[in-house]
């Protein structure tokens, strides 16, 4: 028995490929580095982005999108 199945819709594009960060992370960070930068004159070690979390400096635990952004907040209020 053969069968033909055709909706016509179609084929989902794949945006992200491999190592991409997805939007909302990528704006973070550059968020983060712009803080920093201001705060403390010098560019942070690049962080960076594994497996859903966000790694900052040499940390061995990552943090999710939530606290990161929490972090942004206390340095822009550090910074005044």
């Amino acid at each position: 028995m053969k069968f033909n199945i055709s909706n016509k819709a179609p084929i989902p594009i794949n945006y992200r490929t491999g190592q991409a960060i997805p939007m909302p992370i990528a704006r973070a960070i550059d968020e983060y580095r712009k803080v920093y930068l201001s705060l403390y004159g010098v560019n942070p070690i690049e962080p960076r982005y594994e497996n859903g979390y966000i790694y900052l400096d040499n940390a061995t635990s990552g943090v999710a999108l939530a606290i990161f952004k929490d972090r942004i907040k206390q340095l822009k209020f550090r910074k005044g």
